[in-house]
């Protein structure tokens, strides 16, 4: 049995409280995510796959309502398929829990019972704080909502990969969307937390590449009344305004626009355009917006509940389903369960072949030697040597008079 928990991996964080993919999960807050250790355990194929689930509860999390279910579901037809390896793939299940301590002694009992591959963990927090001990311990991880812009260049050894599009895709949605408005300048409002900091650049830099002057202001963490920095960012008459928050700090700053707005009739309302993190947010707070400001929010977020037919629904479950089919097909591809093994057929099967949707259809593709191009329930994944998908689809939304944001059109994004 290995040792549970390596002690080689040098991670330094400081954990603040702000968003992550699923909106509702802090972010670390970090220069250098570190180095992974040089002796990381190394796994030899024994002929079963074994995948462990480290997500939460449907109770503990708006995600567990849908990932657990897709997870199970993508398994189950695999091995209704055939397996992997002439054998049934395994599952071992976890909860990621509501603590980084509940996230690390669950990982360490899927290590104890010998697991080659998890899904998980959902939390952007959970998972660069755990991914080093993972890679140490030479499992390959997915992540189906992990989208924090630190794991783009973390370094896994090519043991991590995620379905969600990383935030650096959202920034150049943003930046796309802010050009299709013919702007000629933009501002971005950002509150200074670890999220919105790291979104805040990677929007400014995309606007830049586009040409787009751009205007930033940032809103402290301890800040009370944001109205200054509403006022700053309104003040420069830029045709579209960006604000990057979560569920409460994104609304704070466009409540200040809007009293700003209704004391300054001079000032034109903007477009305005939102990440993620305003989406599903409390109803109250952007019904009170002033009409001619909630109307002009529009809002970009990855699309996130696009299912086949009857399968399981919720946030992210085609995410977690992909997880899972993407390693039973990397495995039947390398014909091994060593995980370094599937690691590196995980871009061979999303790219450059024969498009299929289903194991069941994949799979033979595969045994007479065709390369496949697998496009799972959410569309193209097209993961890149990185481990990130290249291409993602974005759910355009906007607020109705309730206050309820609603999908109006779809945005595809390609990073090349």
């Amino acid at each position: 049995m290995r040792s549970a928990r390596l002690v080689t991996t040098g991670l330094a964080f400081v954990l603040v409280a702000t968003s992550c993919s699923d909106s509702t999960e802090p972010t670390p807050d970090t220069a250098d995510p570190g180095t992974t250790s040089t002796t990381a355990v190394s796994r030899q194929s024994d002929g079963r796959l074994r995948i462990g689930f480290l997500l939460p509860r449907p109770g503990d999390s708006p995600l567990g309502e849908g990932v657990g279910a897709a997870a199970e579901l993508a398994v189950q037809l695999v091995n209704d398929a055939g397996g992997v390896l002439g054998r049934d793939v395994t599952v071992h299940e976890r909860i990621e829990g509501l603590t980084l301590t509940d996230t690390q002694q669950a990982f360490d009992q899927l290590i104890d019972v010998d697991v080659d591959v998890v899904i998980g963990p959902t939390s952007s927090l959970n998972t660069i704080a755990e991914l080093g001990t993972m890679v140490d311990s030479g499992v390959l991880t997915c992540s189906p909502t992990a989208s924090a812009l630190l794991l783009d260049d973390f370094p896994d050894n090519g043991l991590f990969f995620r379905t969600i599009p990383s935030d650096s895709l959202q920034a150049l949605a943003l930046a796309e969307q802010a050009e299709r408005t013919g702007t000629r300048k933009a501002s971005v409002v950002y509150f200074d937390d670890a999220y919105g900091r790291g979104l805040a650049n990677a929007v400014t830099d995309e606007l830049e590449a586009k040409a787009i002057p751009v205007e930033v202001t940032r809103v402290g963490a301890g800040d009370d009344d944001v109205r200054a920095e509403a006022a700053s960012a309104l003040s420069d008459r830029s045709e579209v305004v960006i604000v990057l928050g979560d569920t409460t700090s994104g609304p704070r700053i466009l409540a200040a626009m809007g009293s700003v707005l209704r004391r300054n009739t001079d000032l034109d309302t903007p477009d305005v355009l939102v990440n993620d993190g305003l989406r599903g947010v409390n109803p109250d707070l952007m019904s009170e917006l002033p009409a001619d400001l909630r109307t002009a929010v529009q809002g970009v977020g990855p699309t996130a509940t696009r299912t086949f037919g009857s399968e399981p629904r919720g946030l992210f479950a085609t995410n977690a389903y992909d997880c899972a089919t993407v390693i039973a097909l990397a495995a039947l591809e390398a014909d091994s369960d060593d995980p370094r093994a599937i690691a590196a057929q995980i871009t061979s099967v999303t790219n450059d072949g024969s498009v299929c949707r289903r194991f069941s259809d994949c799979a033979p593709l595969l045994e007479v030697g065709l390369n496949i191009d697998y496009d799972g329930p959410g569309g193209s994944l097209d993961l890149g040597e990185d481990g990130d998908p290249r291409q993602a689809r974005f759910d355009l939304f906007t607020f109705d008079g309730r206050g309820i944001d609603t999908k109006e059109a779809t945005l595809v994004v390609r990073r090349e």
